[in-house]
């Protein structure tokens, strides 16, 4: 066999083998959003009704839905190690469906990175973050795209077509940046399998 050919053939394959493994970290992003993410995702207990919500700064500032705290001044949030915690609601807009509460800051605080939801295009990778199912202490997590943007009644939405139920208000829609564009939240998407979520800015 001609030596060049053998050399041709040697530089390609270890070329490509280099190219293999420099993508190696971008071939599942998912993955990488999930375990960036899922760890500042918490359940949000009020009476007897379960939301989520994600926890957005170290000092222990929980972004979740207004329909989830409902009337309670006062519920508990279990984070991703399995502690809970008492929060107080501090801030809540029904208009929005948008509620802060505040936990104390501790080492098992996660935050996660807001982004900015007026970049998110339709066809866009959306992944939902949370605990739909109430599944044991691992969350789950639900990857689809977006399909519409815009404003509905002054408040400005993200749609994606991830299925939704109930115990999915509160979860975090994030972009393969992994930062939260959005929060789940609109019941009336529900209805209609959609995953609609009220736009982080």
């Amino acid at each position: 066999m001609n030596r060049v050919y053998v050399v041709y053939i040697f530089l390609t394959v270890f070329i490509s083998g280099l190219f293999i493994t420099n993508l190696s970290g971008c071939i599942d992003p998912q993955k990488a959003v999930y375990e960036g993410v899922a760890r500042s995702v918490a359940r949000i207990y009020c009476n007897d009704a379960m939301g989520n919500g994600v926890i957005f700064d170290e000092a222990g500032l929980v972004l979740t839905n207004a329909h989830v705290v409902r009337d309670c001044k006062s519920v508990t949030v279990k984070v991703n190690t399995g502690k809970e915690y008492p929060g107080r609601v501090v801030c809540k807009s029904t208009t929005k469906d948008i509620a802060i509460i505040k936990i104390a800051a501790g080492p098992d605080i996660s935050k996660a990175t807001l982004g900015d939801s007026d970049y998110a295009l339709p066809a866009n990778p959306g992944i939902v973050i949370g605990y739909p199912q109430n599944l044991k202490d691992q969350p789950t997590i639900l990857k689809g795209l977006i399909t519409a943007l815009g404003p509905v009644n002054g408040v400005n939405y993200v749609q994606t077509d991830v299925p939704v139920n109930a115990e999915s208000s509160g979860s975090p829609v994030v972009n393969y940046a992994g930062e939260v564009i959005g929060i789940i939240g609109w019941e009336q998407g529900a209805a209609k399998g959609e995953g609609v979520a009220v736009a982080i800015n």
